[in-house]
């Protein structure tokens, strides 16, 4: 009966550190491109490999210089969602200096857990979520600084490593024996510092490491002299927050699973919308994405597309990764063709019937019910204007926009963390 109860305690504990993946901030919109094989050491952040969940590279600007090192985040693409953990930052092309988004590079494993690497290198609209990492266990400690003939010496200089931290990490206070103040580490990617200041006390233990989560939860670790470059258990662990407790996420959509992010309003203003391409058209003399051909209308800008179809051709745009369709209300345009067309149709994905009044010289605006073109599929990965006669036909568009049903969840391109 004893070894029954002392079991039951143990299965306990492990079920209420070893959580699911709890939702803590709003859903977002971002960009996903896969990056080959697994990650094989911890980044830039010196962690250790998570194991159970992926890896992921952040660019420049969401990085922030290691902010988020050890956090994970829940990625949905048009195939489902997996989760992985912060391990790196990345500086190299545009994608990773550019400031607009969140990139997140993973694995080619993760990434076909929620796309198709072979098919397509980025996901455009993927949506993203901070959870918490539902790690089993409590969190690691690696402790170093400074040392003497060959021994460690953490009086003037101490850094300390963490990791299998389920919420991410805001700030980390250290107080020794003897200190009259408790002193805020710095932190350096994913490890923080603590050196001696002018005059100031020098580090004897015991001492007490102050851990702050980004969810205003603390943790307390007294401790003695540790060894250096050793993992130590300490002990504690960052209890995933819940509806019911005074540090819940200020959030409607918490509970809810994120879709993929919402796509940017135009297809075309001025230039193609960020992953927007038209490599797949067909059967066209030539498209040109910058015609100034706007006959002085003047709710053009200066740019405007310029195509050409041949007999049964079509301008395709489409977009890697996929897009949602259920919050497509209609989709408007301004548009004009030469010869007169009245045999011009559009649609979302592969095929469509949909098909347009007569066109002519002049300029038309045109809005299309999303009921009339798009599929019954979920999530598409196109849109055409199919010339579907057998004669040439010039065509201008500008201003192809997407219009949103009123309960169309906003998926903001950074997502912050509200908590009470």
């Amino acid at each position: 009966m004893r070894i029954f109860i002392i079991l039951l305690i143990l299965i306990s504990t492990f079920n209420i550190i070893n959580s699911t993946n709890i939702k803590i901030s709003e859903c977002g919109k971002a960009r996903c491109v896969p990056n080959g094989e697994s990650s094989t050491d911890g980044g830039q952040c010196g962690l250790p490999l998570p194991g159970v969940i992926g890896t992921a590279a952040l660019n420049v600007f969401a990085f922030d210089k290691g902010s988020r090192c050890g956090e994970c985040y829940e990625l949905t693409g048009p195939l489902g969602s997996t989760v992985v953990m912060i391990t790196d930052g990345c500086d190299a092309g545009d994608a990773c200096q550019q400031k607009d988004l969140f990139n997140f590079i993973i694995s080619n494993k993760d990434f076909n857990k929620i796309g198709n690497s072979t098919s397509y290198g980025n996901i455009f609209s993927l949506g993203y979520q901070k959870v918490s990492c539902g790690f089993a266990g409590y969190i690691k400690a690696v402790f170093g600084g400074g040392s003497t003939s060959g021994r460690p010496d953490y009086s003037y200089y101490f850094t300390v490593t963490f990791s299998n931290f389920n919420i991410g990490i805001k700030q980390v206070q250290l107080m020794g024996t003897g200190m009259s103040r408790i002193s805020t580490l710095k932190r350096d990617l994913g490890k923080y510092t603590w050196n001696q200041e002018g005059g100031g006390a020098k580090l004897q233990f015991p001492a007490t490491l102050i851990l702050t989560g980004i969810d205003g939860q603390t943790l307390s670790y007294k401790f003695n002299k540790p060894p250096s470059g050793q993992m130590i258990d300490i002990k504690k662990q960052f209890a995933p927050p819940s509806p019911k407790s005074s540090n819940a996420l200020v959030v409607s959509e918490s509970e809810n699973k994120c879709g993929m992010g919402k796509l940017p309003d135009y297809v075309y203003q001025e230039t193609l919308g960020l992953g927007w391409v038209t490599y797949f058209s067909w059967k066209y003399e030539y498209i040109n994405l910058e015609s100034h051909e706007t006959n002085k209308k003047v709710s053009m800008g200066k740019n405007l597309i310029q195509v050409e179809l041949q007999g049964y051709g079509g301008l395709h745009f489409t977009r890697e990764g996929g897009f949602q369709t259920k919050y497509i209300k209609s989709l408007s345009f301004t548009i004009r063709a030469a010869p007169p067309i009245s045999s011009l149709q559009v649609y979302i994905g592969d095929v469509g019937s949909y098909t347009l009044p007569t066109l002519g010289w002049q300029w038309t605006e045109i809005t299309i019910p999303a009921s009339k073109i798009k599929s019954k599929n979920e999530i598409e990965y196109s849109l055409s204007f199919y010339n579907n006669r057998n004669d040439t036909n010039t065509l201008w568009l500008d201003n192809i926009k997407w219009n949103f049903t009123p309960d169309c969840p906003p998926t903001p391109a950074f997502v912050i963390d509200k908590f009470i």
